[in-house]
């Protein structure tokens, strides 16, 4: 970085500058001047089919349940809160902050459900230094 250059924002996704960001991979890190990028958006992506046939399964299987005998009482169960669970998993979805640019593919930023706060408030200061241009 310039001495210049004044970091305006920087948390576990990258750094955004006056000049440039610094996207921070979990393979490494990508340096784009702000000029490059065009857009970004912060994106929650869904599974609504899969997260309806994981639902609808655990209704079959609670259902089943109270057909079946003792014996497999806790497999059922388990196999019960395990389809709701990943039903519920996909209706969430997670959140992916994307990148538009004139001149080179920049891959997609994956956010953990831990880390939406922090996601958002990355992709909204690099969305005001781009208007600020």
């Amino acid at each position: 970085m310039d001495s210049s250059e004044k970091i305006i924002f920087f948390n576990s996704f990258g750094t955004v500058s006056d000049k440039r960001v610094i996207i921070n991979y979990k393979k490494g890190s990508v340096d784009i001047p702000l000029k490059q990028i065009s857009s970004v958006s912060y994106e929650r992506k869904r599974n609504i089919p899969l997260s309806i046939f994981y639902l609808v399964l655990g209704i079959g299987i609670f259902i089943g349940i109270f057909q079946m005998g003792e014996n497999i009482l806790f497999p059922m169960l388990f196999f019960f809160l395990y389809s709701v669970l990943i039903g519920v998993t996909y209706y969430i979805g997670n959140h992916q902050i994307k990148f538009s640019s004139s001149d080179k593919d920049i891959n997609p930023i994956k956010v953990e459900m831990a880390k939406t706060k922090e996601g958002r408030e990355f992709s909204n200061s690099i969305r005001h230094q781009l208007v600020s241009i």
